[in-house]
């Protein structure tokens, strides 16, 4: 293990965690029987996780927010612009 790491007192699993990570062989039993996942696979199993709920449709709103107001010339941009929980949308004059 590399680097000195301070363990709290009587923390449950101090044993485990200073042994490190193990190390395998590239052909012994332990690599033959897990082989190692796919890239591909990979991301497909964690695709569904969406750690931050809502983040993508947020992310959405803003560009198309942004993608409006820059279609407006900067000193309409205040006065035209609308936004709802729906959209931005332009009110015409």
């Amino acid at each position: 293990m590399t680097g000195e790491v301070n363990i709290p007192d009587g923390f449950k699993y101090a044993d485990v965690f200073q042994k490190g990570k193990p190390s395998h062989e590239e052909y012994d039993d332990f690599r033959l029987r897990h082989p190692k996942m796919d890239v591909g696979k990979r991301a497909k199993l964690f695709a569904p996780f969406d750690a931050l709920k809502g983040f993508g449709e947020e992310l959405a709103k803003a560009e198309r927010k942004s993608n409006l107001q820059s279609l407006i010339p900067a000193d309409e941009t205040d006065r035209n612009l609308c936004s709802t929980e729906e959209g931005s949308f332009i009110i015409e004059e």
